[in-house]
């Protein structure tokens, strides 16, 4: 059982290193959204297409790794929270944060604190808390 919570919890922090190298690069070297042609659902391009599948890849790796049902819950957990992780990654190495008009907030959000909090930055941590606690739960079970 401590084995699993501990595998779990590398693979967690594998993620979290991930998104934030992601979103370094993203920053860095890949051109921002106004330069890429939006073809799917006006918003999404063949890049987010791309990048969908890279986040794809590590908790499918997690599953090869650890096909029981907390490799799964992980997998799921980190699904979640990569495009988020990045994200914010992204605006941390911009050195600002999202605010309603920013290309991140298509889908709305709320203000909190003062702070804009996209819609999907709250669902995402929702249910990356949620696969993860799930998670946890039947690693000690």
């Amino acid at each position: 059982m401590l084995i699993d919570i501990v595998r779990a919890g590398l693979i967690v922090i594998l993620g979290v290193v991930f998104a934030y190298l992601y979103g370094f690069i993203e920053h860095g070297y890949i051109p921002p959204a106004e330069h890429l042609v939006l073809r799917f659902f006006n918003h999404f391009s063949n890049y987010h297409i791309i990048m969908l599948g890279l986040f794809s890849a590590l908790p499918l790796a997690v599953l090869i790794y650890d096909p029981s049902w907390v490799g799964v819950l992980i997998a799921f957990g980190l699904w979640a929270f990569l495009p988020l992780g990045e994200d914010i990654s992204w605006y941390h190495f911009a050195g600002a944060w999202p605010g309603p008009q920013d290309w991140t907030s298509w889908g709305g959000g709320y203000y909190v604190r003062k702070r804009w909090l996209p819609k999907w930055y709250l669902v995402n941590s929702l249910a990356t808390l949620f696969f993860y606690a799930l998670a946890l739960a039947v690693a000690i079970v």
